[in-house]
């Protein structure tokens, strides 16, 4: 095989492998797209059933949040899970309205995860994260937001979630509200987030709730 054929065998192989390659990608996203319609459709009809109230403390975000087990882990308090899995910026931002309608007492925000994994550009997600603050800020005045940094994923995004992370603790910062770490408290040595405390790399563990709550009950609990 001359030197000619054999590049153009290669540069067809390499082509055959992206085009297999993006349609797997689509796939998956279509396969997320469903799934997440689905769980957000069940979501959305438990959460007009058991509407928030004056008083309660709310923890929103995605699965991570929908994970805990929050009247366990804060029996004594008022709260309300409304995490969503799947949930990305856009989609917080196209359901806030049902917690400022209930202008809880306080609000736990942590949300951004699903954006880094699903490829959301930088700069949406920012936009997105700025609206969710303004729109909080401005249609409930009366509930203390706490704005939580995303959670370390494997070692590779390291760096991404680092930089979103300092982005919207200066959103925090300049809003006036209170920004909690819980990046460096569940990173660990190989950049990746602590094995105890995840038992996929990016779900959190019993061990990994318990930090959590340890983090987060000075601000729920004062």
């Amino acid at each position: 095989m001359d030197t000619a054929l054999f590049i153009l065998s290669l540069t067809l192989n390499v082509l055959f492998v992206g085009v297999i390659i993006t349609f797997w990608l689509q796939r998956v996203r279509i396969f997320h797209r469903i799934i997440h319609q689905i769980d957000n459709q069940a979501a959305m009809a438990f959460f007009d059933a058991y509407p928030i109230g004056p008083g309660d403390v709310v923890f929103l975000g995605d699965s991570i949040t929908a994970g805990g087990h929050w009247t366990e882990m804060f029996p004594n308090v008022p709260v309300k899970n409304r995490g969503v899995s799947g949930d990305r910026t856009a989609d917080v931002l196209r359901r806030l309205w049902q917690i400022a309608d209930g202008r809880p007492a306080k609000a736990f925000l942590l949300i951004g995860t699903n954006d880094i994994g699903l490829g959301t550009p930088r700069d949406e997600i920012l936009r997105n994260y700025e609206a969710i603050l303004d729109q909080l800020q401005e249609q409930t005045p009366t509930t203390c937001v706490y704005v939580q940094s995303i959670l370390p994923r494997e070692a590779k995004l390291f760096d991404e979630v680092v930089d979103l992370n300092k982005a919207i603790a200066e959103m925090a910062r300049t809003r006036g509200l209170t920004y909690v770490d819980l990046f460096l408290p569940f990173v660990g040595d190989d950049n990746s987030i602590q094995e105890a405390l995840s038992y996929d790399g990016l779900h959190l563990s019993g061990q990994g709730y318990q930090l959590w709550q340890l983090l987060l009950e000075p601000y729920v609990c004062p």
